[in-house]
């Protein structure tokens, strides 16, 4: 799409769905439109040169950019700004992200301009309209808040890390190598799911701004509780030999995706902290917490 050929409004637009991220959405108005990514960002702004390009597609963005492509895709102005995840979550206070990686800025996807996403095998096989939700972006949600599935990180043949193609009607195919991207999803087993969920759950509220629930670490906010499982995250990413250690600590569990390791390691931490009025249970939490401790650190 160029300066000669972009319309003042483009002729096909579909509509943003309310829990997808701003760029799901802006990949799918490419794909409509029988172009890239890139090559309708180019398109709007020749059409708009006045408007500064944004530094993401996800967050952050300018009302004057979003007020332009919302009359260049013809879409209320209010659709796009609640896809913002600054405004979609207020309390997050820079919550960790997933990222592509090193994106080049001539990508045909926009990758550089994007926040990066593990996603549900079963979520692709049964929406009707494949997208990417703004919790598939979040380093911290490691399961599919619906079906309990491990988020897969990238194709799981050719390990493109942005595999969901867009077009219309949908595939489930892998848009670099073809492959199903609804086959093979790895689930955590019972008691470890457990942990994990009840921790996920708890960090959701957090990002919306609700403390956790006393009975988990007693009058904790829902910014301290955030910061914890975020810095933890860091920590056990920081040492590439991390991964090793983890899967000593769940010798039975060494086929988990990393993403799982490391929150089942940081559930155990605070589940092991959990208040008690037995003295016997808090001695028992105590020792395990220490030992968990001692092996990470």
């Amino acid at each position: 799409m160029t300066e000669g050929c972009a319309p003042v409004r483009l002729p096909f637009t579909p509509k943003p769905l309310r829990t997808e991220l701003l760029s799901s959405w802006w990949l799918r108005v490419a794909a409509a439109n029988f172009v890239s990514a890139r090559e309708l960002l180019c398109g709007f702004h020749s059409r708009h040169p006045d408007v500064p390009l944004p530094s993401s597609l996800d967050s952050c963005l300018d009302p004057v950019f979003l007020r332009a492509i919302a009359h260049f895709c013809r879409v209320p102005i209010g659709a796009l700004q609640s896809l913002d995840l600054v405004q979609r979550l207020p309390h997050s206070q820079h919550a960790l992200l997933l990222r592509f990686g090193s994106a080049s800025p001539s990508c045909h996807r926009h990758c550089d301009l994007r926040v990066g996403y593990a996603f549900c095998p079963t979520c692709i096989a049964e929406h009707p309209i494949v997208h990417v939700p703004w919790d598939w972006c979040l380093a911290c949600l490691v399961c599919c808040s619906v079906h309990g599935t491990s988020l897969q990180p990238g194709c799981h043949s050719c390990g493109e890390p942005d595999p969901i193609s867009f077009v219309v009607p949908p595939t489930h195919a892998c848009w670099s190598c073809g492959a199903d991207l609804t086959s093979g999803p790895r689930t955590l087993d019972g008691l470890r799911r457990t942990r994990v969920a009840v921790v996920e759950r708890a960090y959701r509220e957090a990002l919306l701004g609700v403390a956790p629930d006393p009975r988990l670490l007693g009058q904790v906010s829902d910014r301290q509780f955030r910061c914890f499982v975020d810095d933890m995250l860091q920590l056990l990413t920081r040492d590439p030999r991390q991964q090793q250690i983890l899967q000593k600590i769940w010798k039975q569990h060494t086929t988990l995706p990393p993403g799982s390791l490391l929150l089942a390691t940081i559930a155990g931490l605070i589940l092991n902290a959990t208040p008690s009025s037995d003295p016997r249970l808090r001695s028992i939490r105590y020792r395990k917490s220490l030992k968990l401790w001692a092996d990470l650190l």
